[in-house]
């Protein structure tokens, strides 16, 4: 394959998902204001499916084809964002999910890319865009599937299980804190020992 298509066949795949991600806050936003459309909530699923499915494939896909690049990992990062903060934006403005939890994903958003700014700085990670860690993946994950969560539970339940809702926003908001003092404190303590280094080579 020539190597063009190498890089584009990856991030197509990517920019597919920004596509689907206007389209599923479309009907999303449609769906809430009519309430009660079978016909929507079967699009909405089929469309959250082909995000999640396209979120799975496009970094295997460069793997495979071995053409891993920043821009790349910067454009998959940025579509999982916006999917997010679009999704959740919706379900915000229908009161099925608490105002302040966008606080947290957008806290959570800025610590993940000045954390790994700074990591990456000092290459505690080579060769990599973006540094990731296990709880902040956890609350990645969380706030990714959150949406399919409470469109369920407002479609199947007809919104009686808030509370559940409620639970999760806590559980994520959670899992985001541990993953900010955690990368923040591996900050501070890179920093101290690339002063240590300093300090001894100037002696």
């Amino acid at each position: 394959m020539k190597k063009y298509l190498r890089y584009a066949v990856p991030n197509f795949i990517t920019l597919l998902r920004v596509v689907l991600t206007g389209i599923f806050t479309l009907f999303l936003n449609k769906k809430l204001a009519l309430d009660g459309n079978d016909e929507l909530f079967t699009y909405l699923v089929m469309i959250l499916f082909a995000i999640y499915v396209t979120d799975f494939i496009d970094g295997k896909v460069a793997r495979y084809f071995k053409s891993v690049s920043s821009f790349g990992s910067f454009l998959d990062v940025l579509a999982d964002f916006l999917f997010i903060l679009c999704a959740t934006g919706i379900l915000i403005k229908y009161k099925l999910i608490a105002w302040w939890f966008l606080i947290v994903i957008i806290v959570k958003i800025i610590d993940f890319f000045v954390t790994s700014k700074i990591m990456n700085k000092y290459k505690l990670e080579k060769n990599k865009t973006f540094v990731f860690d296990f709880m902040g993946r956890a609350a990645a994950i969380s706030f990714y599937i959150m949406p399919f969560i409470v469109l369920f539970m407002n479609e199947y339940l007809n919104g009686r299980c808030i509370f559940l809702a409620l639970f999760l926003t806590y559980m994520s908001t959670i899992i985001s804190l541990i993953s900010l003092f955690q990368r923040i404190i591996l900050c501070i303590q890179i920093k101290r020992r690339q002063a240590v280094k300093h300090d001894g080579s100037t002696i």
